[in-house]
């Protein structure tokens, strides 16, 4: 598990590098990312719905909108393999800092 992390990581690392990452793929990056975070921790699908509508509406986006971008940026296979594999790091690393922090305050209030 720790190698798939380290290995994300770098490969997110190596595609900030690359000249042709856009403010546009960073930020359909970040969103993607937030969407995950939000399906993956959230139960109710009403609440999480209206989290999902906050997250387009911060980024830019309507659901329409990012769905088009998603399509858009899906012509280009090898590309978007790694737009969606530097959110996924992204939401996995995020998760697993509030994770860690969570296992924190457990611990404090024993």
């Amino acid at each position: 598990m720790k190698l798939k992390t380290f290995l994300a990581i770098m490969f997110s690392i190596i595609l900030f590098s690359c000249s042709n990452w856009s403010k546009d793929k960073e930020n359909f990056v970040e969103t993607y990312k937030e969407i995950l975070i939000v399906r993956l921790k959230s139960s109710d699908s009403s609440s999480s719905e209206k989290q999902l509508d906050k997250i387009y509406k911060k980024h830019g986006y309507s659901r329409a909108s990012f769905k088009e971008q998603y399509f858009k940026f899906a012509e280009d296979h090898t590309e978007f393999m790694a737009i969606l594999d530097t959110a996924r790091a992204r939401a996995q690393r995020e998760i697993l800092i509030i994770s860690k922090s969570k296992a924190k305050l457990r611990s404090r209030e024993e």
